[in-house]
C-alpha cells in the first residue's frame, strides 16, 4: 500500500495555529500530527510514502532529516502555493502504478486502512472516500452539490491513478470534479476519523487523544492521565482528568489543570491558575492568578499575572500578553506580538498594542515585560516633582528591600526637580494614606512588593485618593515628553524622616472608639503590620478574643469582612461595602475615613457599643432606612407625576 499525504496552506481557520508551523507539523498531546499519520501508516503495512506541500518546505524536510522511519519510504514533493493541485497531484502520483491512499495532513484516525483498501478494490469505485459514524468535531459525510462536485471533508480517499487529477481546491475547500465513466463512492469504516479545522478542533482531537477515543500510541494511564514518561511534576496542585503533562513542567502551588488539558514540555504554570480544556505549547508561561478556558497558548508565549483567556482564543507564537489582560472568545493575538497590560482584546491582534497609559487605576506596576525599574522611578519623581513644585511629597513603602530601593529613586528624581520629601518609612496602604492627608502633603506615593517578580507604585493625591482623571493625564505627559523642571544644588529642597508619624496613626484609630469598648472578637490578616496594629489598639480598649466575632482585613488595610455568630453554628459575613453603609448612616460625617479598614471596623465597634446592639441588628436597621428612603423617593415622583398630568389636562 503506498499513500500520499496531502499538505496545502489553504484553511485560514486555523491561524494563528499554522502562522509558523505547518499543519503536518502542529503538535497535539506532545507529538506532531506526522507522527500519528505515520503510526496509522506503519500499522496497516504501508510502505512508501509522498508528502505533498505548498509550503513550510524547510521546517518539514527538517523533521524527516532528523526523524527518519526505517519502516516507510518517505519523499517530498513542493510546488508552491499557487500550483494547481490536481496537477500536483498528479506529479506526485507518478511512481504509482495502482490505487493508492490520499490522506489530509490536519487528519487524526485509526480506521483499518487495509480494509478500506479492499473495500474499494471491491466497489469498484475510482475514489473511494471513507466516513465513519464515529466523528467528532468539524469532519463529515461528502456533500455533492448541483455540479455534481463533491466537496471532500472525510480526509482519507483511495485514488486510482489516472484520476488524481480530479481534485480541486477552491474557496469552498477540497473537492473532486468526477469525469464522465468514473465512480466516486463512498464506504462506511469503523472507528475514529476527525480532521483539524479550526481552533475548537484543535482542541476536540487532543481530548480525544487523553479520552482514548482514538486509538494511539501515546502512553495514557488508567485514570487518563498522559504524560511521555509516566511522570508528573511535583507539587501541591490539582490536576482532572484527561490531562497530558510533559517533561520538565512546573506547576505552581493551588493551581487547578484539567479536564481536556495539555502541558506540553518546559512549559511553567503560575500559582493559582486555573487551566481546562486548553492547550499550553512548549516553554509557555503563565503567571499567577491566572483563568485559561478552551484556549490555546502557542511555543514561547509569556501570559503575565492575573490574565483571562476564553473560549476558543489563540495567542500565537511568542507573543506577550502583560498582566490584568482579558483574550475574550474567538480572539486571535498573531504570533510575535506584545499586548500592553490591562487591555481587553474584543477582535484579533495582528498588530502589538504598546504601553499606551503609565498610570492604571493610579497605579503603576511592574513586570517582566512592563519593568518598574529604579531608572523609571527617577522619571516619576521628576514628573511628580514637577507638577507639583516647590510642594511637600509624601513617600512610604512595605518595608520590603525592593520597594525601599524604588523609594530611594524615586525621592532622588523628584528632589532634583525641586519637591520636598516627606518619607514616612514602612507602612500599608491605607496608612501611608492617612499620612498624606494628616501631614498635609500635595502628593503621596507608595511603593509595595507584590510578589517575587512584581512591585507597584501607588499614587494618591492630598485627600488620600487614588490619581485618575487630569491628574493622571499630567502625570503620563510630563514622561513622555521628558518635559521635567530641572532644580540645582542650591534649591535642592527638605529631606524628612518623620516614621515617628505611625504613633499617630495608632493615637488616632483608638480615638475613633470614644472609650473603652469592652468586646470579645479575633482579628486575622494576611499583612502581620496590620493584624498587629490592629490588635494592640484594641487590646488598650479592653477587647478580649473570641472567634464569634471575627475580623478580617486584608493586606493594604482597605477591605475587612465582620463575620458574626447570630446563633448556633450559623454565621452571618459583613462585606466592606455594607460596614460603610452602616458607618456612613450612624457618624452622620462625611470627612471620616471610609477607605481605611481599620478605621470602619472601630468605628463599627464604637456604634454596636453606644447603640448597645448586634452587627446583624445594626445591618438590618440601615436595610430598612434605605428601603424607607427608596420608598419615599418613589412616592415623591409619583406625586410629581400626578401633579404634572393634572397640569397638562
Amino acid at each position: 500500500m503506498k499513500a500520499i499525504i496531502l499538505d496545502y496552506d489553504e484553511n485560514e481557520n486555523l491561524k494563528p495555529i499554522t502562522s509558523t508551523t505547518p499543519r503536518l507539523l502542529m503538535k497535539m498531546c506532545g507529538r506532531s500530527n506526522i507522527e500519528y499519520l505515520f503510526d496509522l501508516l506503519k500499522e496497516n503495512e504501508c510502505t512508501e510514502v509522498v508528502i505533498y506541500g505548498t509550503s513550510f518546505k524547510g521546517e518539514i524536510k527538517e523533521y524527516l532529516a532528523v526523524n527518519k522511519s526505517e519502516d516507510l519510504k518517505v519523499r517530498t514533493v513542493f510546488l508552491g502555493r499557487d500550483y494547481d493541485i490536481s496537477k500536483g497531484l498528479k506529479i506526485a502520483a507518478k511512481a504509482f502504478s495502482e490505487p493508492f491512499l490520499v490522506i489530509f495532513s490536519d487528519v487524526l484516525s485509526d480506521i483499518n486502512l487495509k480494509r478500506f483498501c479492499s473495500l474499494h478494490f471491491e466497489s469498484g469505485n475510482d475514489i473511494s472516500i471513507a466516513i465513519t459514524d464515529k466523528v467528532i468535531g468539524s469532519t463529515g459525510k461528502p456533500i455533492v452539490g448541483e455540479d455534481g462536485k463533491v466537496s471532500l471533508n472525510s480526509g482519507i480517499f483511495m485514488v486510482n491513478p489516472e484520476c488524481a487529477d480530479m481534485f480541486r481546491c477552491d474557496g469552498l475547500g477540497m473537492r473532486v470534479v468526477p469525469k464522465s465513466g468514473n465512480k466516486v463512492g463512498q464506504l462506511l469504516m469503523a472507528g475514529y476519523l476527525n480532521r483539524v479545522l479550526d481552533t475548537q478542533s484543535y482542541l476536540y482531537c487532543q481530548r480525544d487523544i487523553m479520552g482514548k477515543r482514538v486509538k494511539t500510541f501515546l502512553n495514557i494511564s488508567e485514570n487518563y492521565i498522559a504524560s511521555v514518561d509516566g511522570k508528573v511534576p511535583a507539587g501541591n496542585y490539582t490536576i482532572i482528568p484527561p490531562v497530558y503533562i510533559g517533561k520538565n513542567v512546573r506547576i505552581g502551588k493551588g493551581s487547578i489543570v484539567g479536564p481536556g488539558s495539555v502541558i506540553s514540555d518546559g512549559a511553567i504554570v503560575g500559582k493559582n491558575v486555573h487551566i481546562s480544556g486548553s492547550v499550553m505549547l512548549s516553554n509557555s508561561v503563565v503567571f499567577n492568578d491566572c483563568l485559561v478556558t478552551n484556549s490555546v497558548i502557542m511555543e514561547q508565549c509569556t501570559i503575565g499575572q492575573r490574565c483571562k483567556l476564553f473560549d476558543n482564543s489563540v495567542v500565537g507564537f511568542g507573543s506577550t500578553i502583560s498582566h490584568d489582560c482579558e483574550v475574550l472568545q474567538n480572539v486571535k493575538v498573531w504570533p510575535e506580538k506584545y499586548v500592553e497590560s490591562g487591555y481587553i482584546m474584543y477582535g484579533d491582534i495582528k498588530t502589538s498594542i504598546p504601553k499606551r497609559h503609565v498610570l492604571h487605576s493610579g497605579k503603576i506596576t511592574s513586570g517582566l515585560y512592563d519593568s518598574l525599574s529604579p531608572e523609571k522611578c527617577v522619571e516619576l519623581g521628576k514628573a511628580c516633582a514637577s507638577l507639583f513644585f516647590n510642594s511637600k511629597i509624601g513617600v512610604s513603602t512595605d518595608g520590603s528591600r525592593k520597594a525601599r530601593m524604588l523609594a530611594m529613586a524615586f525621592q532622588s528624581g523628584a528632589m532634583s526637580s525641586g519637591a520636598s520629601i516627606w518619607y514616612f518609612g514602612g507602612a500599608f496602604l491605607s496608612q501611608a494614606t492617612f499620612y498624606s492627608l494628616f501631614c498635609g502633603m500635595n502628593f503621596g506615593v507608595h511603593f509595595k512588593t507584590e510578589s517575587s517578580e512584581f512591585c507597584t507604585a501607588y499614587l494618591f493625591d492630598g485627600k488620600g485618593n487614588l490619581v485618575t482623571g487630569e491628574l493622571k493625564n499630567s502625570i503620563e505627559r510630563l514622561i513622555k515628553n521628558k518635559t521635567y523642571l530641572r532644580g540645582e544644588l542650591s534649591t535642592v529642597r527638605d529631606y524628612l524622616n518623620i516614621k515617628s508619624v505611625r504613633l499617630i496613626y495608632a493615637q488616632e484609630l483608638n480615638r475613633v472608639a470614644h472609650g473603652q469598648l469592652d468586646f470579645d472578637l479575633s482579628i486575622d490578616s494576611p499583612n502581620l503590620q496590620v493584624e498587629q496594629l490592629f490588635r494592640e489598639s484594641v487590646d488598650r480598649l479592653g477587647c478580649g478574643f473570641s472567634p464569634n466575632f471575627s475580623v478580617h482585613i486584608n493586606n493594604d488595610g482597605t477591605e475587612a469582612t465582620i463575620r458574626e455568630l447570630i446563633s448556633e453554628n450559623e454565621y452571618k459575613s459583613f462585606p466592606m461595602d455594607q460596614l460603610k453603609s452602616i458607618v456612613q448612616y450612624y457618624s452622620k460625617s462625611d470627612s471620616f475615613r471610609l477607605n481605611d479598614a481599620l478605621f470602619v471596623v472601630m468605628k463599627i465597634l464604637a456604634i454596636m457599643r453606644d447603640e448597645e446592639k448586634s452587627l446583624s441588628s445594626l445591618a438590618y436597621e440601615n436595610d430598612v432606612l434605605l428601603g424607607k428612603y427608596m420608598l419615599r423617593g418613589m412616592f415623591e415622583e409619583s406625586r410629581q407625576d400626578v401633579a404634572f398630568s393634572e397640569e397638562i389636562l
